[in-house]
């Protein structure tokens, strides 16, 4: 666990009774996650299979990622201002006039990726210039698909849950279209079930930034889906692309922790 108001306090240890949703919001909770085999995209034979989702065999070395999406609260905290980008998103519409996602405890969204990336190196500089070893940082899309597939049963599965698509199920575990209701905008972080490994709103509810670029280095690729996207939007092969300095209205992050 990290405390992200005081740069001088290390890493706090939990054993697995720890509920983390009882830590408080300048506390970033991570699960770690060990080395293994992944292999990312989805088989030719998936409902929603793009031309993007070859599937490729790769190795992930140990990392630590977040249990929750950063709330808008932590970005605040994370960038030492009153930064809400999440106020200033465009188009207005696809968020609506819903004031209540405007909340310490929604997901922090708009955030562009050169923002995020600006804020997570200002912050490792001053965990440097304090003596601490520890960082934080993006995942790679490779992480956040074995993230999200980790303890499932399959290892290619299109969600963290396994093959079920049935709304009952679903809403469950994620804020996507077709259990979003009428209320536009993203849910409390946290706000459904975590899935195997314990990660919440791994599907749905933001987009997720990962540090992963496309093979020309314009875009960078987000996973995870949205509250305005489809079921088959938020499955794990499924990957966005979005330019690097524009702030969209449904992305947000999860970050990772390198002790």
């Amino acid at each position: 666990m990290l405390n992200l108001l005081d740069p001088l306090a290390g890493l706090e240890q939990k054993d697995s009774t720890f509920d983390p949703k009882t830590a408080t919001d300048n506390q970033l909770v991570f699960i770690k996650l060990p080395s293994g085999s992944v292999t990312t995209g989805s088989p030719v034979t998936e409902l929603g299979h793009d031309a993007d989702e070859i599937q490729s065999p790769g190795l992930v070395r140990e990392f630590y990622l977040s249990t929750f999406e950063l709330k808008q609260i932590q970005w605040r905290y994370l960038t030492d201002a009153f930064n809400e980008p999440w106020k200033s998103v465009q188009p207005r519409a696809v968020v609506g006039t819903e004031t209540s996602v405007f909340a310490d405890r929604m997901p922090a969204f708009g955030i562009s990726w050169q923002a995020l990336n600006s804020a997570v190196d200002a912050r490792n500089l001053v965990f440097l210039t304090n003596g601490a070893t520890h960082r934080i940082g993006i995942p790679t899309s490779a992480e956040w698909q074995y993230a999200a597939r980790y303890k499932s049963v399959d290892k290619t599965t299109p969600y963290s849950w396994g093959t079920d698509e049935s709304v009952v199920v679903v809403s469950e575990f994620a804020v996507v279209r077709e259990t979003a209701g009428t209320v536009r905008g993203p849910r409390l972080v946290g706000g459904r079930k975590a899935n195997p490994a314990g990660l919440f709103d791994m599907h749905g509810n933001v987009w997720e930034w990962t540090k992963t670029p496309d093979s020309a280095n314009l875009t960078y690729i987000l996973q995870g889906g949205s509250w305005n996207d489809n079921l088959l939007s938020a499955r794990v092969a499924n990957v966005q692309h979005q330019l690097p300095d524009v702030g969209y209205a449904t992305a947000g992050v999860r970050l990772t922790l390198i002790p």
